[in-house]
């Protein structure tokens, strides 16, 4: 690496970062994780999970879906599958990163789930699953730059906060109890906030990220970030 690039702020397997994640909430709720609507309350990683991919719309059939996770070895994998009656299945899955449509929205709501747990959803009338709560991948390092939070509730004017949170504390490691602590957290009310760090955060490869919630009435809220994966 020369001079020049060290100038650029280039740094050996950088990637940029991005992510994003919603939920509308109905009412009160404590501490839930920013991804779909429709998603568990309460977060429940995968642990080997055979993903069986589910349309609700047999208008679906026949679309092609891409499943981003992350094997044993927390190695990034991608699996395009084709949904059917019969609903296929990914195995070996320790994380999911994203799924999306690869032929544009689908009709009804797109599931992979394990044992009654849901783990990843495409709406109905959406293309891909957002979510804000993600796995840094093996021999990476998340570097979070910049994040923010929003919510709109009308007329009923939540309080709602939104919590940055790991799975990683003082050097120990809560990824397998999936246990999240907070590490920053904004107050808000129909208002939306963006924060720059002025050092960047860093997440050890394996470790939970993400953002959770809590509202004391319904409101839509919404969260995520900005920064960059290198080698760790």
């Amino acid at each position: 690496m020369n001079t020049p690039d060290v100038a650029r702020g280039y740094v050996p397997g950088a990637r940029p970062y991005v992510q994003y994640g919603e939920r509308v909430f109905s009412g009160a709720a404590s501490e839930v994780p920013l991804w779909e609507t429709g998603m568990p309350t309460t977060f429940v990683p995968p642990n080997n999970a055979e993903l069986t991919i589910s349309a609700a719309s047999a208008s679906d059939y026949g679309k092609s879906v891409r499943l981003m996770y992350q094997d044993q070895t927390l190695t990034e994998r991608s699996q395009v599958v084709t949904l059917a009656a019969t609903p296929p299945v990914v195995t070996g899955v320790y994380a999911v990163d994203t799924m999306y449509s690869l032929n544009g929205n689908v009709v009804g709501a797109v599931t992979a789930t394990h044992d009654g747990v849901t783990h990843a959803l495409i709406p109905a009338g959406s293309i891909k699953f957002d979510t804000a709560i993600r796995r840094v991948p093996g021999g990476k390092r998340l570097m979070i730059s910049a994040m923010y939070a929003g919510s709109t509730s009308g007329t009923s004017a939540a309080r709602v906060s939104v919590e940055l949170v790991a799975s990683f504390f003082n050097g120990d490691s809560f990824a397998a109890q999936a246990y999240l602590i907070t590490y920053a957290a904004v107050a808000l009310q129909d208002s939306t906030v963006t924060l720059s760090l002025p050092s960047p955060l860093a997440i050890p490869a394996g470790e939970w990220f993400g953002f959770v919630a809590s509202c004391d009435k319904g409101a839509d809220v919404s969260a995520g970030l900005f920064g960059w994966l290198e080698d760790a």
